[in-house]
Parts: C-alpha cells; structure tokens; sequence
C-alpha cells in the first residue's frame, strides 16, 4: 500500500510540474524590421571622381606608360642589350617619331624598361622630351584611339596611355656640409657619421673689374687692379715735364732764356 501511495504521488508531481512549465514558456513575437529613414532631399551627394585627362598636363619632359597589347612579355626584355629588346624599342619608338613628324618642339623619346601586365603583355615605360613648358600629349593621345602606333612598323597598342606624369629629375649626388657627398643621394645620418673625408667647394671669385679707380691706370684691370700693379712706375701717368723735350721752352729775351742759350753752346 505504501508502495503504491508513493507512485500516486510521484505521478501526481510529475503532471504538476510539467503543466507550469508549459504554461511559463511563451512563443516569441515575430520582429518586424526597422523602417529605412528616407534620405532627406537636401542631402548633398558626393560626384563620382573626374577622370585625369593627359591632355591637360603641362610639361616639358613627360614620364608614360603604354601597353604593347601584340607583344607578349619575355625575361629577355628586362635586358636592354637583348635582341628582342632593341628591336620592340626601336619599332616603338619610330613610331612616337612619326606621330611628333613635324611638330617643331619635339626633341625626341627614349625606352627606359618594359614591364610585365596582369595579362602577361609587354608595358613599355618611356620619356618625351620638348623643347617648352607646354601642354604636348594631345597628338600622341590622338594616335592612340585606333590602338596601332606608326605606319613603318606598325605596334599594336592600347587605346589610352597608362600613366603621365612630369618627369622629375634625380637628386644631385651632393649633400649639404658637413656630411659627405659619399652619402649621397639620400644623405642619411647613419651615413654622414661615418667619417668620410669632406669635400668642400669654394665659392666662385667675383668677376673683375672692367675699370680702375682714378688713382690707378686702366691696365691694371685684368689683375684685379691691386695695389702691386697699381703702384708699378711703369703703370703709373706719365710726368709732365718726364724728358726735356717736354718741358716748355723760355721766351726769348728773357733771362731764362738767355741762361738755356748758354748752356745749349756749352754742350
């Protein structure tokens, strides 16, 4: 009996407890999404960037690149002495020759390396160089669009050049006093404190003079008129009565003159 009375009160328990934690568990509410706040119509919106335009640039040497899209990049091209590297510069470049034919502030182009594209193709890095300070790019831009460069030996290329840029001349290999033109170009301190022997340039001598002071004669400009010239008896004036051929003669029926006449027969 016992046995059955402690059953009876475990079942009774166990539908106890479990019909209050049925009741204390709720089912969440569905989240409804936040309303987007309208953009306000007097909100400025940035404009996408401008595109640089070459055309515009004003330089007197220009630094650019180009895709060779017909020529496909080998390791022999990264030595400027190889074959297959003199023959695509010179074809490149007589054809940046004849777009400039004509134009009279051309100088000339120069090859500095190729470079290798994402699509493995040949990019050739070069220089224009013209004689003014002026906005030069609009003929070779102009050429580009057809994407061939030159009649002789026409080189497929890529309608728009890569990059332009005003080529920027290298440092002077000349640091400032006291540290060593060793050092340079960059001229780092780690390197000036080296002890290297200083090499130190005089200042240019200022022009000499084209004329002398009154007090000294005019040859003595190509020397700087110093003192050691200017006080040579043979730079300075000549005297007025220097030899006696040039001192005046006396009047005649004076006692000068009668004394120089008796001197003059005496001799």
């Amino acid at each position: 009996m016992r046995g059955d009375k402690v059953f009876v009160c475990c079942a009774l328990f166990l539908s106890t407890y479990i019909a209050f934690s049925s009741c204390a568990v709720t089912t969440p509410a569905p989240s409804t999404p936040k309303p987007s706040t309208p953009t306000q119509p007097g909100t400025p919106t940035k404009p996408p960037p401008t595109p640089f335009d070459p055309n515009t640039l004003q330089c007197t040497v220009y630094n650019l690149t180009l895709k060779l899209t017909n020529a496909t990049y080998d390791d022999n091209l990264a030595s400027p002495h190889s074959e297959q590297f003199i023959k695509l510069r010179t074809d490149f470049e007589v054809g940046v020759m004849q777009v400039y034919d004509g134009y009279k502030p051309f100088i000339g182009v120069t090859t500095l390396r190729f470079s290798k594209a994402a699509d493995g193709k040949s990019i050739v890095h070069f220089v224009v160089e013209f004689k003014d300070n002026g906005t030069h790019l609009p003929n070779l831009t102009k050429a580009l669009v057809g994407g061939i460069l030159g009649k002789l030996t026409p080189v497929p290329v890529a309608p728009k050049l890569g990059q332009a840029a005003c080529f920027k001349a290298p440092a002077p290999a000349v640091c400032p006093v006291p540290c060593s033109s060793a050092c340079a170009p960059s001229c780092y301190d780690n390197c000036c404190q080296q002890g290297y022997p200083q090499a130190y340039y005089p200042a240019p001598a200022p022009p000499l003079p084209a004329t002398c002071p009154n007090s000294c004669p005019n040859t003595c400009a190509p020397v700087g008129c110093t003192p050691a010239c200017c006080n040579t008896v043979y730079n300075q004036a000549p005297y007025n009565y220097g030899k006696r051929h040039h001192a005046p003669k006396p009047e005649k029926g004076s006692k000068k003159h009668h004394i120089f006449r008796k001197h003059h027969r005496k001799n």
